[in-house]
């Protein structure tokens, strides 16, 4: 094992969300409600790991449409995507459309 890493099963520092006032107030997570049973335990070990740093809200998406009510509503939160490069895309658009390139986001990876 690395020097910086925890052992399997062990919660070390990398394992926590780094979290500053210039990252924003809270957490925004946006998650594909269509999505499959791997999604769903994803979003909620995401969800509990940061509603232990701050305040989270977890908002299901089905269309574009939803990711523009996200950010529409995004204020100085995080904006969490949880999904593979498609939702990825379809959440950099929806920033992109409502003007708000500057938002910090971040990316839990499946698909």
């Amino acid at each position: 094992m690395s020097p910086g890493h925890a052992a399997p099963g062990k919660r070390g520092s990398r394992d926590r969300p780094v979290h500053s006032a210039a990252m924003g107030t809270g957490y925004v997570i946006a998650a594909n409600a269509d999505a499959g049973s791997a999604c769903e335990e994803a979003v909620g070990v995401t969800a509990g790991v940061l509603r232990a740093a701050g305040p989270t809200e977890l908002v299901a998406t089905r269309s574009p449409g939803d990711l523009d009510d996200v950010v529409a509503a995004l204020r100085d939160r995080v904006l969490v995507v949880v999904g593979g490069d498609g939702s990825l895309h379809a959440a950099v658009n929806a920033l992109r459309r409502g003007g708000r390139l500057d938002a910090a986001v971040g990316l839990v990876p499946l698909g």
